[in-house]
């Protein structure tokens, strides 16, 4: 039993770099051999709600995903902070392609996945990081059901994506002042590890693989940790079976 599992794309813009490499990715051999495919949150940028059109803005994304689901795999889908809500997008879309929505499955919290009596815990991993309670009650707020019945039946489309894009562009602007590289490798990747091996016990797992940290990290310490960190930079991804679990780079990016 293979997988492949990415997270933190943050597609912006059709055909940006981000996209050509998220493709790379589905393309690659790894995913290819793969029976599952784990999409850990953020791979858009912004996509928050139905947002049907985004079918029609991001062609090539969407056309390779129902190639690959009408090949067999499954695809296992995880929201992020800058992608959430959207579950009747992908109804619409498996309804439109005739394709059984247990091809494509949708999830809000984190789960574990038992591959061969290896349990590993899959999240985005806003839910597990440690402190950052600002961040927190935000994540509450814009995960509520109050906000998920606005986004689906209230604010028209492109008033979400406008809020969105000016949000995700305040949120950039606050991470790259708060976080230089030495305070990365001092203070998140330390926090990510700790929330890793306390996520290990309550979850009762193995192996936890998240993202969010945008901190490349592959590290084993009575459990094994692993994240691919910001896609667009570290250009990698993680392939696992039911003997090895690794961080993959994708080699080909021109």
């Amino acid at each position: 039993m293979k997988f492949v599992s990415i997270s933190d794309v943050h597609i912006k813009e059709p055909d940006d770099h981000a996209q050509d490499l998220f493709l790379k990715f589905l393309d690659s051999d790894e995913t290819s051999q793969s029976e599952y495919i784990f999409l850990l949150g953020d791979i858009f940028d912004l996509l928050v709600g139905p947002g049907f059109e985004v079918e029609k803005r991001y062609p090539k994304v969407f056309s390779k995903i129902k190639s690959l689901l009408e090949s067999g795999k499954k695809i296992i889908q995880f929201e992020g902070n800058h992608d959430f809500h959207f579950q009747k997008l992908i109804d619409e879309l498996l309804n439109q392609w005739n394709i059984d929505k247990k091809q494509w499955l949708y999830k809000n919290k984190p789960e574990v996945f038992d591959f061969k009596n290896m349990k590993i815990l899959f999240c985005h991993g806003d839910e597990i990081e440690i402190g950052n309670y600002s961040y927190k009650f935000y994540r509450l707020w814009i995960r509520s059901f109050f906000i998920k019945f606005l986004a689906d039946y209230i604010v028209p489309s492109k008033w979400v994506q406008s809020i969105g894009d000016n949000a995700s562009k305040k949120s950039r602007e606050r991470n790259n002042y708060r976080y230089n590289e030495e305070q990365v490798d001092i203070e998140v990747k330390p926090r990510f590890r700790e929330a890793a091996k306390r996520a290990a016990q309550k979850f009762g797992a193995e192996v936890i693989i998240c993202g969010h940290s945008h901190c490349l990290d592959d590290y084993s310490e009575s459990i094994h940790y692993l994240n691919n960190g910001y896609f667009p930079n570290t250009k990698s991804f993680i392939a696992g079976s039911t003997e090895n679990i690794k961080l993959v780079k994708i080699t080909k990016t021109s």
